[in-house]
């Protein structure tokens, strides 16, 4: 069985923090958006 490598997150607060976040991590940077498939699994469930 294989397991994930390690990641290190960061929680941007603002847009220009996420600017700057993927700026400082440049091509090993990899957005990540949560929170849309809870907001739509949620909405299917009324």
């Amino acid at each position: 069985m294989q397991t994930p490598a390690p990641v290190d997150y960061a929680r941007a607060t603002s847009v220009a923090d996420a600017i700057a976040l993927l700026e400082k991590h440049g091509d090993e940077a990899r957005p990540v958006a949560v929170g849309t498939s809870a907001a739509l699994a949620a909405k299917r469930s009324f």
